[in-house]
Order: C-alpha cells, then sequence, then structure tokens
C-alpha cells in the first residue's frame, strides 16, 4: 500500500489527505505543528470563492443581479494579482472551486444561507460579481478547518500527528 505524507493540518491537507483517500486506496500521514485547530485556517475571517450554480452538488447562490461565469473570476483575480499570478493555477483554481464547495458543504461545512434558503453570496475586494461565500459571517475558517477536522479524524486511513 502506497503512504503519503501531507506537511500541513490547514484547509489545503486536510483537503488534501481526505480527496486522497477518496480517490484511491492510500494511507495518509497528515503531520501538524500544534493541534489541528491551531492553523491559519482556522483563525481565517475572509470569505470564499466560487462561481456557483445548481449543476454543482446542488448548491446554488441566492438570486443576485449579477451575470457571473468562470471566466470572469479568472479575469477578476488575475486583475487583482497584478501580473504575479500563473494563468494557468488560477484557471484550475476558478474552475475547481464551485465543485470544492461542494464537497466541503457535503464533509458538513454549513455556508451562510440568504433568506431564500440559497447559499448567501457577496462581493468583496477586487471582484466583479457576488461570489464570496461566509460561515458564520466571519468564521469561515474555523467552519471549513471544524468539518475536515472530524472527517479525517472518522477516517481509518488517515493518521493525525499533532505537535
Amino acid at each position: 500500500m502506497t503512504h503519503v505524507l501531507v506537511v500541513g493540518s490547514g484547509i489545503a491537507g486536510l483537503y488534501t489527505a481526505l480527496e486522497l483517500r477518496r480517490q484511491s486506496d492510500v494511507h495518509v500521514t497528515v503531520l501538524a505543528k500544534g493541534t489541528l485547530a491551531e492553523s491559519n485556517t482556522w483563525y481565517a475571517q475572509g470569505g470564499i470563492a466560487a462561481v456557483l450554480s445548481t449543476s454543482t452538488h446542488g448548491l446554488s447562490a441566492a438570486a443576485v443581479p449579477d451575470v457571473d461565469s468562470v471566466d470572469q473570476h479568472v479575469a477578476d483575480t488575475l486583475a487583482a494579482g497584478a501580473g504575479l499570478c500563473d494563468e494557468a493555477a488560477v484557471r484550475l483554481l476558478c474552475s475547481e472551486a464551485a465543485p470544492a464547495i461542494g464537497r466541503l458543504a457535503d464533509l458538513g461545512a454549513s455556508f451562510d444561507r440568504a433568506p431564500d434558503g440559497n447559499l448567501a453570496v457577496g462581493r468583496e475586494a477586487a471582484h466583479a460579481a457576488s461570489r464570496i461565500l461566509h460561515i458564520g459571517g466571519d468564521a469561515t475558517g474555523a467552519g471549513i478547518a471544524a468539518p475536515l477536522i472530524r472527517a479525517a479524524r472518522q477516517d481509518p486511513g488517515i493518521t493525525l500527528r499533532e505537535h
């Protein structure tokens, strides 16, 4: 059996560990510098951006007047990056954002909802459309980290090494 070592227990490390387990027969060990909740992810207060549609895990955003697309998300991200972004990486990030949001929701992330029951989205920073999601207002990091930690702790194929 293949054994994979993931260094870091923030959203990237835990999500990677869970996806490796979901997609292949591997054992994963995650190394954390402290406790799993002591990560930059846990304390992140900002939102997370994605262009959502009803075809994404049944998720849809509340009705907003914006017309949005992955191409527009890419353009906004490249403009905000002031020439420092790798366009291929940005395109991959933006095109995979909605499925990743769906997977986070499947794992238990409770994104804020609008009165109509759809996901609440807002417009922030350099985004030209309303595509920013939050959890608990400004507790997005903890709201994403907690279900990832729970899922990783429940997976017998993931070893978590804290401290």
